[in-house]
C-alpha cells in the first residue's frame, strides 16, 4: 500500500460527517481517499460507494513512508525534531518504529498533511516549530490552548514590528551601517 498524506477537499473528495480526510492511497486503482472513521478505523473512500475498512496494520506500516514524505517537505533538514517541537508531542510518537506499531492520531496527520500540501511548506514548518516553541517555553498558562493563543498574540507584536522596520528606507543602501558608520 502506497499512501500520501495531503490536503482533501471536502467538495472534490467527501467523506462521512465526523471523519478525518488525511490524504490518498496511491495503490488504489481509482482515486481514493484515506479517511479515519471516528474510532480511528481508516477506511479507503471512493466517491458513490461505501467507505472499505483498511487493516491499521496494513495502513501503519505505509504510514511510516508517507509520514517521512511530508515530514521532509515541511522540515527537510529533518523532521523527527523539528515536528514533534511544532506539535506539542512527545519525540517517541514519531519514530518510525512506533509509526508501524500504532500509527498516529488522525488530526496530527491531517495537520501535517495541511502543512506538507502547501507551496511554502517549508516555510510554514519554520513557523510552526517557531510557535509551537514558543508556546512550550514562553507561554504561561497551564492550558495548551491558552499557550497558543499567547503564541499567536506573540507573533502578531513581532509581525507588527517587523512591518516597521521593512517599511521606507530603514536598510536600504545609503551608505551608512546601523550605528550610523559608513558600510564597507
Amino acid at each position: 500500500m502506497e499512501l500520501l498524506l495531503a490536503n482533501v477537499d471536502p467538495e472534490t473528495d467527501p467523506v462521512p460527517a465526523g471523519w478525518t480526510a488525511v490524504g490518498f492511497v496511491l495503490s488504489a486503482p481509482v482515486r481514493t481517499v484515506l479517511a479515519y472513521a471516528p474510532d480511528r478505523q481508516p477506511h479507503a473512500v471512493v466517491p458513490g460507494e461505501p467507505p472499505k475498512a483498511l487493516g491499521p496494520t496494513e495502513v501503519n506500516a505505509a504510514l511510516v513512508d508517507a509520514v517521512d514524505r511530508a515530514g521532509l517537505a515541511v522540515w527537510p533538514g529533518g523532521w523527527l525534531h523539528a515536528l514533534p517541537l511544532a506539535f506539542g508531542a512527545n519525540r517517541r510518537t514519531w519514530q518510525k518504529d512506533r509509526i508501524a506499531k500504532k500509527g498516529l492520531h488522525p488530526t496530527a496527520l491531517r495537520t501535517l498533511a495541511c502543512l506538507a500540501d502547501a507551496e511554502d511548506a517549508e516555510a510554514r514548518g519554520w513557523l510552526a516549530t517557531a510557535l509551537g516553541r514558543y508556546a512550550d517555553e514562553a507561554g504561561t498558562s497551564p492550558h495548551v490552548d491558552d499557550r497558543l493563543h499567547e503564541a499567536r498574540d506573540a507573533a502578531d507584536r513581532v509581525l507588527r514590528l517587523l512591518f516597521t522596520v521593512r517599511q521606507g528606507r530603514t536598510f536600504e543602501n545609503r551608505g551608512e551601517g546601523l550605528d550610523g558608520g559608513e558600510v564597507r
